[in-house]
């Protein structure tokens, strides 16, 4: 299902180069397993639960690389799975909120002839 390969693939840009580099140092560590399971059962929750806010699939799992790195720096402070639970389903639905505030933003600069010309291509 998921790799290792799949996982650092996954945090590939500038601001998870320090995560990027702990990934690929830490490959066979025992200290990535716990991480490395916690992505791979949260990612497809994050990612219905991103899509249900945004309603935009490619948008809600780009998202997700920055909520991981979020958990991987907050991770020494989560003791308990309800917790990380629930930073992991606060951090997606700040930044689902974020990304719909950006959008709300890029609209509103855009010239009413420029968001019809937008619309137009999206439905088409």
């Amino acid at each position: 299902m998921f790799s290792l390969g799949w996982l650092v693939a996954f945090f590939i840009s500038p601001f998870n180069k320090p995560l990027l580099v702990a990934l690929r140092h830490c490959e066979q560590s025992e200290a990535m397993k716990p991480f490395t399971h916690i992505v791979k059962d949260y990612y497809p929750i994050l990612t219905r639960f991103a899509r249900r806010i945004i309603l935009n699939e490619p948008a809600a799992e780009s998202l997700l690389p920055a909520v991981f790195s979020q958990l991987h720096t907050a991770l020494p402070e989560i003791h308990t799975k309800k917790q990380l639970h629930h930073f992991l389903i606060t951090a997606t639905r700040i930044a689902c909120h974020a990304w719909l505030h950006q959008q709300a933003l890029l609209l509103a600069s855009q010239s009413p002839a420029q968001h019809y010309n937008n619309n137009q291509e999206i439905s088409q």
